[in-house]
């Protein structure tokens, strides 16, 4: 098994990018009065700490999301995505970072289902725990590449 830990990227430029481009896909795909299901291959944790020493180890996050986490800009688009970042965060202040299963949930609307899978044993029970309470998330510990 390869041991990817999401965590020493979270929140890079890449990550940033990614993570930008799919709450913009998102909300144009709610557009359409229909419900759909959102699959994540490679779910991670779901969310992670600035705190965390994975995160705080190559501190990738410092040329990504904390360089333009506090900008004020009338782009709609990087207001959707700095909105649901801030979201997560009880202040001004750049604690807890969502990755994308996170961002879609929170995007997503209430009949619209979510899967989630995760190989990493640790990654897996994060997730789990991120996600308990909802009801709409399908949480699976396995290889993504056989599952699918």
């Amino acid at each position: 098994m390869l041991s990817y830990r999401h965590g020493y990227h979270a929140g890079n430029a890449a990550d940033v990018l990614k993570h930008f481009t799919l709450i913009y896909v998102l909300d144009y795909v709610k557009k359409k009065d229909k419900n759909f299901i959102f699959i994540d291959s490679h779910a991670g944790a779901g969310k992670y700490s600035v705190s965390d020493p994975y995160m705080q180890k190559n501190k990738e996050y410092l040329q990504g999301i904390e360089k333009i986490f506090k900008i004020n800009n009338d782009d709609i688009f990087l207001k959707n995505y700095l909105n649901l970042i801030k979201l997560i965060n009880s202040n001004s202040n750049l604690k807890i970072y969502p990755g994308s299963c996170y961002l879609a949930a929170k995007r997503l609307g209430v009949d619209d289902k979510l899967h989630f899978i995760e190989l990493h044993p640790t990654e897996f029970l994060n997730l789990k725990k991120n996600f308990e309470d909802d009801s709409r998330i399908i949480i699976e510990n396995e290889d993504s590449y056989k599952r699918l």
